[in-house]
């Protein structure tokens, strides 16, 4: 009888704890929200001589609802400090995202003529 309470407890804690596990992809940042991340990162500082340069920026928010970048993935380091000067610890106004929470979006520097 001992046994069986001991495998029931450990089934029960391996489904509790694998029910409020993350599932380890970030969420997609939308609407409003995504217009404020624009505008922080306007008018760049870097150009981009004959390709746009492409980066995926994963960050979250903190509890004063200011932004944590958490890694950028860019094509060069320029890119990379840019992005993280810019929006780290800017807070933003909308309500859309959640603290705790892991997002990604995509960030694109178009290319000058």
């Amino acid at each position: 009888m001992k046994i069986y309470k001991i495998v029931f407890a450990a089934v029960l804690l391996f489904s509790t704890v694998s029910v409020f596990a993350e599932t380890g992809k970030p969420d997609p940042v939308k609407g409003q929200a995504v217009t404020e991340i624009t505008s922080f990162l306007k008018n760049p500082a870097i150009s981009a001589h004959g390709e746009d340069m492409l980066a995926q920026v994963y960050l979250m928010l903190n509890r004063e609802g200011e932004i944590v970048v958490l890694q950028v993935e860019a094509e060069n380091e320029l890119m990379e400090a840019y992005i993280k000067n810019r929006l780290n610890y800017k807070k933003l106004q909308s309500k859309e995202l959640l603290p705790g929470r892991e997002y990604v979006v995509p960030v694109r520097i178009k290319a000058s003529v």
